[in-house]
């Protein structure tokens, strides 16, 4: 399957991916869980980092066993294996999984930020982040359009929030330009020679349309997706769009956890 590029964009495709995906995948190489600006952003809110292998339960033993981690304590659990993963924990209440959430079930994209972000929304007041508006979903059989869309949606304000959060601090696009230099090195993209922090977040901003997400998304596996129609389906007769930008908010309170599944 090919898929339309933008050369006047400062990163192209590489391995047949669509273009949003390849902004994408160096998105979450420089936002991994060892980044500079990553580790800040969760310490700046409290949040606590772990890393694991193999199941979950082996972190969250190791959170709960640790006198230092008050109860309560908003953590993030980052899986490692061939597919990294981020799984939000309130200490001593419940896990949230970004794939009960926001995101399509086993697909790739954006689930250090929807960790980020669940474990701000479920974990206390916070006064300093703005939450963007996501849909809640879990689906169980073939998604709908409907939820099709709703995927698009999140992973487009998702995108457009922390894109905002970054460059309007600049400690953290200070920390986030360190890992963009090295990682734009890699002969893995194809990044315009010269580009800048600033000129990548503005293009990966651009690219950020539902036209565009839309193509990632179907781009990854999911239930629904081994129809024989489903490309018309989700893609060519799916126009779509927002009626208007969600608007962020700020989270009030604890809010109730749902069960989640790794």
């Amino acid at each position: 399957m090919s898929f339309p590029i933008d050369s006047t964009l400062c990163v192209k495709p590489t391995d047949g991916e669509t273009q949003f995906e390849a902004f994408q995948s160096i998105f979450a190489a420089i936002m991994n869980v060892e980044s500079n600006c990553y580790k800040r952003l969760c310490d700046l809110n409290d949040i606590h980092l772990k890393t694991f292998t193999g199941e979950s339960h082996v972190a969250i033993k190791s959170i709960l066993r640790d006198n230092t981690i008050p109860n309560g304590a908003k953590c993030i659990i980052c899986k490692y294996s061939d597919c990294t993963h981020y799984i939000a924990y309130i200490k001593g209440k419940g896990m949230l999984n970004p794939y009960c959430h926001y995101q399509s079930y086993n697909t790739q994209g954006f689930c250090q930020t929807f960790a980020f972000y669940l474990a701000i929304q479920y974990g206390g007041t916070n006064r300093t982040v703005l939450i963007p508006e996501f849909v809640s979903l879990d689906p169980v059989g073939a998604i709908t359009k409907y939820e099709f869309n709703q995927y698009v949606t999140n992973s487009m304000v998702c995108a457009d929030g922390v894109i905002e959060m970054i460059m309007n601090s600049r400690e953290l696009s200070e920390l986030l330009k360190i890992d963009f230099d090295i990682e734009k090195q890699d002969i893995k993209h194809d990044v315009t020679s010269g580009t800048t922090l600033e000129t990548f977040m503005h293009d990966f901003k651009m690219i950020s349309t539902f036209d565009q997400v839309k193509l990632y998304i179907y781009d990854n596996p999911f239930r629904g997706k081994s129809h024989p129609k489903s490309y018309e389906k989700y893609i060519t007769h799916n126009n779509a769009i927002a009626s208007k930008k969600p608007v962020g908010r700020i989270s009030t309170g604890v809010r109730k956890l749902r069960s989640s599944r790794i």
